[in-house]
């Protein structure tokens, strides 16, 4: 992914962050052709007991999909991070 399809992810993840589970926010770059989306799957909290948020996103480029998992947790200052990312293999589409 290039610069601005990372900020596509990063402003999805901010966006999703404040969103009931369950909701998706997309993103979409057209210069490079990638588009993915970012859904919350649960909430709970961490070992230091600071709010987080599971979450799965993809990318998309053609039939080519990045799948991954990870968690959002609330840091002292309010803003959230990603605290733990697991990308998978790529996956194809087939025709």
């Amino acid at each position: 992914m290039d610069a601005a399809d990372n900020a596509g992810l990063q402003g999805a993840l901010r966006q999703v962050a404040a969103k009931p589970v369950d909701e998706v926010v997309g993103w979409a770059n057209p210069d490079s052709g990638k588009r993915g989306a970012v859904k919350i799957l649960r909430d709970g909290y961490d070992s230091d007991n600071r709010p987080c948020r599971e979450f799965h996103s993809v990318v998309i480029l053609d039939k080519l999909y990045q799948h991954a998992t990870g968690f959002l947790c609330r840091q002292p200052d309010g803003a959230w991070e990603v605290a733990d990312l697991r990308e998978f293999p790529l996956f194809r589409r087939p025709d």
